[in-house]
């Protein structure tokens, strides 16, 4: 249980960065990923397809980001306020839905749930250390390795990178330079929701047992 808290709160860390950058501190970020997780699950149920359950968290997530931002953006609602509350919508929502399209009152397992695939390296069989360390993981951890990369030069060698650090740290700057705050945080409130849909579907897609290798 402590492993698994560790691994969700790098996890939760890494999917919120934009969004913290631009100023906004999405304490959300479990809700969002519970319904990836779930809808992912969903996806792969109906469609006994990996990807189908990927597309399926991406969108729900993306549409969950877009309430946070039109409610804490657009109206300025108090952003801890609006965080708890999608907190408790996800879990109460999750569990309403797991009822009514599975009939289940607790965790669901079946064939049809395709997990995501695993990566396997054949050459690193021989390497006590380094082969269980970096072989049969799913296909989303060696993407969020890529990810980390592409999200260090977003942030730090490009011109984005600085639009959105600046929409939290110096606002009125980026308006003079005729940029809109809102905007910025807009865009990062929603990168945030496709990479908390990513992570939710890697949490349930990616560990439920009947997934193919690579």
């Amino acid at each position: 249980m402590g492993e698994k808290r560790v691994r969700r709160s790098k996890e939760l860390k890494f999917v919120g960065l934009i969004s913290l950058q631009t100023g906004d501190l999405n304490i959300a970020l479990e809700g969002f990923m519970l319904v990836g997780a779930f809808f992912a699950i969903v996806g792969s149920y109906l469609a006994s397809n990996a990807l189908v359950g990927v597309l399926f968290a991406l969108t729900f997530t993306t549409l969950f980001a877009v309430l946070f931002a039109y409610v804490v953006i657009t109206l300025k609602s108090d952003v801890f306020v609006v965080g708890i509350a999608m907190n408790l919508m996800a879990a109460g929502g999750t569990v309403y839905l797991s009822r009514l399209i599975f009939n289940v009152k607790g965790s669901f397992s079946s064939p049809r749930i395709a997990g995501l695939p695993t990566v396997y390296f054949p050459f690193l069989d021989g390497i006590p250390i380094l082969g269980p360390l970096l072989n049969g993981h799913s296909l989303f951890v060696y993407l969020s390795w890529v990810f980390v990369l592409l999200f260090w030069m977003l942030m730090y060698k490009t011109p984005y990178g600085y639009y959105f650090r600046a929409a939290g740290e110096h606002p009125m700057a980026l308006e003079t330079a005729g940029l809109r705050v809102n905007r910025m945080r807009w865009i990062a409130s929603l990168v945030c929701g496709v990479m908390c849909g990513l992570a939710g579907a890697h949490l349930s897609s990616g560990t439920c047992g009947f997934s193919s290798r690579i």
